[in-house]
């Protein structure tokens, strides 16, 4: 698939279903907000008191489902990392707030 292609896709999706391996290694799944860069990063925040920022924290093997009208969808597994960054704490607020004025729009 074409690389833009693929992140209009992702991109206008807002939402995505994040899998992860709890403690005694079952999945685990949640409904998350993301946003999506240009690079095909996914971002997506999470609370620190929920299991899925423990099971990260112990593991950081993601997958998440995106997408699911018409039954189109988009499987992505990676590794997930806690942006610490000043510049990249920047960036992601940036981005979610692009990404709810178009929601709101």
């Amino acid at each position: 698939m074409d690389k833009q292609l693929l992140f209009q896709f992702l991109d206008a999706c807002g939402l995505g279903v994040l899998s992860s391996l709890g403690p005694m290694g079952a999945p685990q799944s949640a409904l998350v907000g993301i946003a999506i860069t240009p690079e095909l990063e996914i971002i997506f925040d999470t609370v620190e008191k929920s299991r899925q920022f423990a099971n990260i924290a112990r593991d950081p093997r993601v997958a998440f489902l995106i997408g699911w009208q018409s039954e189109v969808t988009v499987q992505y597994e990676g590794v997930a990392r806690q942006i610490s960054s000043p510049s990249w704490v920047l960036t992601t607020k940036s981005i979610f707030a692009n990404l709810q004025t178009r929601q709101v729009a």
